[in-house]
């Protein structure tokens, strides 16, 4: 697939408090690589999104997904692939890996990441990227 040859994932977050979350390092986006699929579910809810999945190669965009996470009833992820739109829930490790990034960002004394290096994260503010939800 397309996005092996990913090596960065921007999470967008542009609900509450708005910024952008890169990540260079493959071992911590594969689990959002893998939200990636030709599964649909649609008895899943057509949530309203507050974040965007944008996948990376060597800084070009190779593809995006619109997540929701705000509601714990409606967390998902919903994109197109040969034009058919995919909808699906949020597997728990990858929504509660875009709430521990949140949260350390808006809090990182309260939020630790225990076991992890955080001084390699990179924030920036949302309005330096060009968003299209």
């Amino acid at each position: 697939m397309l996005l092996a040859q990913c090596d960065e994932l921007d999470i967008i977050y542009y609900a509450k408090d708005s910024f952008v979350f890169k990540n260079f390092d493959p071992a911590l986006f594969r689990k959002y690589i893998e939200l990636i699929t030709f599964e649909n579910d649609a008895s899943t809810s057509d949530c309203q999104p507050d974040g965007r999945l944008i996948f990376k190669h060597k800084g070009t965009q190779l593809f995006a997904a619109n997540v929701s996470t705000e509601d714990r009833n409606c967390t998902n992820v919903k994109y197109q692939l040969d034009s058919k739109e995919y909808r699906h829930r949020l597997t728990y490790q990858t929504g509660m890996g875009m709430d521990q990034i949140y949260w350390h960002r808006v809090n990182p004394q309260e939020n630790p990441w225990i076991g992890f290096d955080t001084s390699k994260f990179h924030y920036e503010d949302l309005n330096t990227i060009v968003q299209t939800p």
